[in-house]
């Protein structure tokens, strides 16, 4: 599902305008990018847990040279799904 996906299908279930829609999922998007951004995480309960990783240099190959290069330090945003999440997904593919 993409962005215009996700707003037909909000637009669908709550009678809101498309436009009115597409402002809050817009709003929403930024609120979790800019909390990220401060070091921040950001929990929706029965939903997830969005926070940002630090991933410690390390070594790495080049696939196509075979060469080793190192990676440096870096930040990662990352997902974590709730109990409830998991298991929804779960039921769905028994």
């Amino acid at each position: 599902m993409n962005r215009e996906a996700l707003v037909e299908a909000v637009t669908d279930a709550s009678g809101l305008n498309r436009e009115e829609v597409k402002v809050v999922l817009e709003h929403f998007l930024t609120t979790i990018s800019d909390e990220l951004c401060k070091g921040g995480r950001v929990e929706l309960r029965g939903f997830g847990v969005f926070s940002i990783q630090e991933r410690r240099p390390r070594p790495a190959r080049n696939p196509r040279s075979g060469e080793t290069v190192w990676l440096e330090e870096r930040r990662v945003a990352s997902f974590k799904p709730a109990q409830k999440l998991k298991q929804r997904i779960q039921d769905i593919q028994s």
